[in-house]
């Protein structure tokens, strides 16, 4: 967990602040007055800093603190010519001395060398010392597994370290998770695990035999699983890779094969086959294009950045064994500051992207914990303190029947399958009935049990009307900022092509 000092701060409203002062542009300096474009992936260094792609500005950047003459002060600075093209994930090694970054305009992914901790606290030497260089992919769009240099991608978004060293990466445009490892000859090579094109391999009378899945997004538990458009990957405590498989509205679970294959089986978290907006059990929840996830100050919990549904909600593990998540929540909108410029007064964490938690020492040298929340809409970085929250977590589990879980894990069964491109045509629907094997972890207590049919009803319509209201204005707001920047871009064309003639 990434430690940070109490004085460590941007613009502070109430235990929630934010860093960036809302305009959009590329402008580092004091957290106060720095301009931000579209901050999208974020993670965190053990000694607090943090680092972030800016993804309309194509740049890396990072949020360090430094003393001078006894008062620490907080800075934006960014990695000049770092030759990125609408950089998204980003994620620090586990010994601090390199980022692995998303270059998902270019369809790569880079490897940024960090420089020592004094290096990196001076302002000056960033730029000259943060080296960029490919890791993966040849820059062509496309699928293709193999020497790393070799391969392709399609604009990767999502990307973590696994516990060996084994780099993860959502690769969005193809609906599938890969992995960039070392192989036995020394040489880095990428393999589809997960997804659309993972191989599979079987045996037929003596023979081995392979064949490729095929080539669709959809929604598919097992080994030969699908998603949609992931756009996020973390690494777990058990071995466990946890995915925001955005479109699918949901989050899914990928474990390594008990056959000791290099498959690994996927399963459903919390989600269904429709965006909505529900907290409680797992079963029940919904999502709307969840786009990024992050663990909590423990294992007990993780959370997502809901995207369509403009919050953070929370996912929590029962009593049960490790891999059991029995609920969800959302943050209350309370503890997320307002935009430091009130046009979406309305909307007070407008385009919620990467987030990360983090940890440190208040005066009394209690230890506190804080989430970061890229926000796209508003061009900040926000930071919510975690405090509060975690006193609830008890509470929540004793609400929704958590005492009562049963062996089961979170995780659906295999047959659990959706195809978007009609290819898959003896698929069984998703089921959600309480007898089905492998649902997510405990039920919900007896006391929602016994609502009335018409009570039931009502309230599931109110959500779907709520939640088909939000999807309209999460499109209507994207579709307006799509208008803003091409409206930007031609402006910028037309001011580099105009030579007015002189007489």
């Amino acid at each position: 967990m990434a430690r940070r000092s109490h004085s460590d701060r941007g613009n502070d409203v109430g235990g929630a602040y934010w860093i960036g002062c809302g305009r959009r542009g590329h402008l580092d300096g004091d957290v106060h007055e720095a301009e931000l474009n579209r901050p999208f992936g974020i993670c965190a260094l053990h000694d607090g800093t943090l680092a972030f792609t800016d993804t309309h500005n194509n740049a890396v950047r990072f949020v360090i603190s430094e003393t001078q003459r006894g008062v620490r002060s907080c800075y934006v600075k960014s990695v000049e010519s770092s030759g990125l093209l609408t950089p998204k994930g980003i994620a620090a090694s586990s010994d601090d001395r390199h980022l692995f970054v998303c270059d998902t305009g270019h369809h790569k992914i880079k490897l940024a060398a960090l420089p020592s901790r004094s290096a990196l606290t001076d302002m000056d030497s960033i730029t000259d010392e943060v080296e960029m260089f490919a890791l993966a992919g040849n820059g062509k769009k496309g699928w293709r597994d193999g020497p790393a240099l070799e391969a392709s991608f399609n604009s990767p978004a999502g990307i973590c370290e696994y516990p060996d060293g084994t780099i993860i990466v959502a690769d969005t445009g193809n609906h599938c998770i890969r992995q960039i490892r070392r192989a036995v000859s020394g040489k880095l090579v990428v393999k589809t695990i997960a997804g659309a094109h993972a191989g599979l391999e079987t045996t037929k009378g003596g023979g081995t035999q392979r064949f490729e899945s095929k080539r669709v997004s959809g929604y598919r538990d097992g080994v030969r699983s699908l998603f949609r458009s992931p756009s996020a990957v973390i690494s777990g405590p058990h071995g466990e890779l946890l995915v925001a498989d955005t479109m699918n509205n949901r989050i899914r679970g990928l474990l390594p094969s008990s056959d000791g294959s290099s498959h690994w089986k996927v399963n459903t978290i919390c989600g269904q086959d429709r965006p909505g907006h529900a907290d409680g059990n797992c079963e029940v929840a919904l999502l709307d294009q969840p786009i990024s996830l992050c663990w909590g100050a423990n294992t007990d919990t993780f959370f997502v950045s809901d995207r369509g549904n403009a919050c953070i909600r929370q996912v929590g593990r029962g009593y049960g064994n490790g891999l059991a998540f029995a609920w969800v929540r959302t943050i209350e909108v309370g503890c997320i500051p307002q935009a430091p410029r009130s046009v979406r007064e309305l909307y007070q964490c407008c385009h919620p992207l990467g987030i990360v938690c983090i940890s440190w020492y208040n005066t009394s040298r209690k230890e506190t914990s804080e989430l970061v929340v890229c926000d796209g809409g508003d061009n900040i970085i926000k930071m919510i303190s975690l405090e509060e929250l975690e006193h609830h977590v008890l509470d929540i589990n004793r609400r929704f029947g958590v005492p009562k879980l049963s062996d089961r894990s979170t995780f659906q069964s295999e047959s659990d399958s959706r195809s978007y491109n009609d290819q898959e045509e003896s698929l069984s629907p998703v089921s959600h009935h309480h007898d089905s094997e492998g649902l997510s972890g405990n039920q919900l207590g007896d006391d929602v049990s016994t609502c009335s049919c018409g009570a039931a009803r009502a309230l599931e319509e109110a959500l779907n009307a709520n939640a088909a209201l939000q999807a309209e204005n999460m499109r209507l707001r994207e579709l307006l900022q799509c208008t803003f920047d091409e409206i930007e871009l031609a402006d910028k064309r037309f001011s580099k092509n105009y030579h007015p003639q002189i007489d």
